[in-house]
């Protein structure tokens, strides 16, 4: 979990996010279609002053559809600020990767503010995502677990953000 660019008036903010396996044995996750993390939006009761990740990925392959506009991603600062101002729908697409001992899936995601008037606030974003795992191969017979991963995003004042990861829980779910 790394910060890779902050906010400039050239690009929007981008963080990495990796998950590495550390077990003995192949694992295969279950999970959305841009693993590590499937989880774009940061919790909030409202639309207000939440963060959206956008993964790097094509068009094709974004889960994310935006409602109103074909191309709601701006290319520019306005106002000074990394905004996207129409709604999302996030697919429920589902993917099954297997990670060797030591291998890593990640991938990087621009951070914006979600449906804000104005940059988004500083302070803490939570960020949570749930998937499912399996020793080697995911069949009826094998254990199934669900872990659950979440990140903090934190935006200072003068828009620098930092990210801490939080200690995944792991939970079986099928024997």
């Amino acid at each position: 979990m790394s910060v890779e660019e902050h906010f400039t008036e050239t690009h929007p903010a981008r963080i990495q996010v990796a998950l590495t396996n550390t077990l003995e044995t192949p694992v295969s996750l279950s999970s959305g279609i841009t693993p590590p993390f499937t989880s774009y939006l940061s919790g909030s009761q409202s639309d207000e002053n939440r963060l959206v990740l956008v993964p790097d990925v094509s068009e094709d392959e974004s889960p994310l559809d935006w409602i109103g506009e074909p191309d709601p991603i701006p290319t520019s600062t306005e106002n000074g600020c990394w905004n996207v101002a129409q709604d999302v729908e996030i697919e429920d697409i589902g993917l099954v990767i297997e990670l060797d001992q030591g291998e890593t899936s990640s991938q990087q995601y621009d951070v914006y503010g979600y449906q804000n008037d104005s940059c988004p606030s500083s302070g803490a974003y939570q960020f949570e995502d749930t998937m499912k795992i399996y020793n080697g191969q995911p069949s009826n017979d094998t254990p199934e677990y669900e872990v659950a991963l979440g990140f903090t995003v934190t935006l200072d004042e003068d828009q620098s953000l930092s990210v801490e990861k939080e200690d995944p829980t792991v939970k079986t779910t099928k024997d």
